[in-house]
């Protein structure tokens, strides 16, 4: 009897590192997920801020161009 609780305790210990281990990676490529996503719409921001600045630039001459502003 206490060899057969002794193999099933040796068995759920086991589970449970699997468990725990899968729980670990998961939780690295949620991280990684996370990361990658912000680094995305860093990128994305600084991409919107540059076309909103050439837009501007653009514009300014367009105005110059033709003679609206002075």
């Amino acid at each position: 009897e206490a060899l057969h609780r002794e193999l099933m305790l040796k068995k759920k210990l086991t589970l449970l590192q699997q468990l725990l281990a899968t729980v670990f990676q998961a939780a690295e490529k949620s991280w990684k997920v996370q990361l990658d996503d912000d680094l995305a719409n860093c990128k994305l921001q600084s991409l919107e801020n540059q076309l909103h600045t050439w837009a501007q630039v653009t514009e300014r001459k367009n105005y110059l161009k033709n003679g609206i502003l002075n």
